[in-house]
């Protein structure tokens, strides 16, 4: 019975630490149904006495697994974000509790000189349990964890709170494996090194992702960035154009009562140098007007989509190639980007395709006498699509074999890195989308690459050269898809 009362005491002060450190780690407050939680840490401790008569080394486990469905029941939090917090707060406990066991020895001379066992026993866990919650309270003193670990989600120091409470809660397996005996003690041994490196191994991989999430975000940030830029200047143009055209109807206004009156004037008492006059200042007038409209027309060039950003965007990828001395041309067929939009939900995405992929033509043409590029919106076999059309060199056959599986550049010479298709297969991925590749077009194109909103989430190659051929069949591409040229 004494055995019974001391096991549980301890596996509850256990509960009751990791409960409330994950309370605190989140910012929240008990309320009456935590008394609920505190009766079923209870129970289970109960039934974890029973364990520990018959395989102690499942104790440690159990209690984790208890704890992190405790806490998911209890506060429904998004099980990564709870997993995290989870393995934070236990090893916070874990480790108070490593620490406890070492400051207990103070007592010990006070508590063994107890004579009544039951007393020894009660004290000894109780003064145990006293310094575990005053440990695992401890570091909330600190200001930085004053305000939990929300505005921590995305920071090195969360990562390596997770990480040192994984170690902590190891460690803490590894005791009750050296109280089991020597035997066991190996079997904790390797338990502990396989855990230790899997928790190594999940941190690196975390790591790794974020890496690539807050890459991959940067560059979504710079493609916003040059779509904003392009907006700015779009409004400068207008703006600019606007004050021009209110200049003219100014001038105009106090211009043409004044030229009223001298054509009366004339047609009263005709005079060939004043009717020279007069014509000359509505000839004036006219060509100013004509420039005017010529400069509209210009920039009417590119048709509109309907949509402020994709035309933006459009209008971007028409003045880098005009800057590289390409020709552009652009073709939307009706309906087709309203179709687009409504696949491509996130129309941050579609501008992030059109920006990633309009840029790579652009460079593809840089050195081609005669660039040209042009961009087409149509729809096939109920598809949206977009096909962007170059005249520049073929694909690297590497580009083609690794494109969408790992991070590769088609243009690693003037400084890319690899990310825009890298992130460009993440939105078709999303999306569910295609992406295909077409060497067999004409019209003076050597290549056009097409973002399909199919639902197949595939990557095509239609091509002549042998040795795409052979990467094609081998990396399970599909070859020779009929991707019908809109051209």
């Amino acid at each position: 019975m004494l055995s019974l009362i001391s096991y549980t005491i301890k596996y509850t002060v256990f509960f009751v630490c990791s409960y409330l450190a994950y309370i605190q780690l989140n910012r929240f407050k008990l309320g009456a149904w935590d008394l609920l939680g505190l009766l079923s840490s209870v129970i289970v401790s109960v039934g974890l006495y029973y364990i520990t008569l018959y395989v102690k080394l499942l104790v440690p486990p159990l209690m984790f697994l208890y704890c992190y469905a405790l806490f998911w029941l209890r506060f429904k939090l998004p099980k990564v974000y709870s997993l995290n917090v989870f393995i934070i707060s236990v090893g916070l406990t874990c480790f108070a509790h490593i620490i406890s066991s070492c400051l207990i020895y103070p007592f010990s001379g006070f508590i063994n000189g107890i004579k009544s066992e039951w007393l020894k026993v009660l004290t000894s866990q109780l003064v145990l349990g006293f310094l575990n919650l005053f440990f695992t309270n401890f570091i909330f003193v600190f200001k930085r964890f004053k305000r939990g670990v929300k505005d921590l989600q995305h920071s090195k120091l969360l990562e390596w709170l997770v990480y040192l409470g994984a170690v902590a809660a190891f460690g803490y397996m590894l005791s009750y494996a050296y109280d089991l005996g020597s035997s066991n003690f190996g079997t904790g041994i390797l338990i502990f090194i396989i855990f230790f490196g899997l928790s190594l191994l999940l941190w690196w991989c975390k790591i790794f992702s974020t890496e690539k999430t807050y890459q991959i975000q940067k560059h979504n940030i710079e493609m916003l960035n040059l779509t904003l830029e392009a907006n700015e200047e779009n409004n400068s143009k207008l703006k600019q154009q606007n004050e021009e055209l209110a200049r003219i109807i100014h001038r105009d206004n106090k211009l043409l009562p004044a030229m009223i009156i001298a054509v009366k004037q004339l047609i009263e008492s005709p005079d060939p140098k004043n009717l020279q006059d007069v014509l000359e200042s509505i000839n004036d007038m006219f060509n100013e007007r004509s420039r005017i409209i010529e400069n509209f027309k210009k920039k009417d060039a590119i048709p509109s989509t309907g949509f402020t950003s994709v035309d933006a965007i459009n209008d971007y990828i028409s003045q880098r190639a005009i800057f590289k001395g390409a020709g552009f041309e652009i073709e939307i067929k009706e309906g087709a980007v309203t179709k687009l939009v409504s696949v491509f939900t996130n129309l941050t995405d579609l501008n992030t395709l059109l920006c990633d992929l309009g840029e790579n033509a652009v460079i593809a043409v840089k050195d081609v006498k005669n660039g040209k590029i042009k961009i087409v919106y149509d729809v096939f076999e109920d598809a949206p699509r977009i096909c962007f059309y170059d005249n520049g060199p073929h694909f690297d056959p590497k580009v083609i074999a690794q494109m969408g599986k790992t991070q590769i550049t088609t243009h690693k010479a003037d400084g890319g890195s690899g990310i825009g298709l890298y992130t460009a297969f993440s939105i078709l991925n999303k999306y569910s989308a295609s992406l295909y590749i077409d060497e067999t077009v004409n019209n003076g194109f050597t290549k056009r690459v097409i973002i399909a909103a199919d639902g197949k989430n595939t990557t095509g190659v239609k091509t002549d050269r042998a040795e795409v051929i052979k990467i094609s069949v081998n990396n399970n591409v599909i070859y020779d898809i009929d991707m019908k040229d809109a051209v």
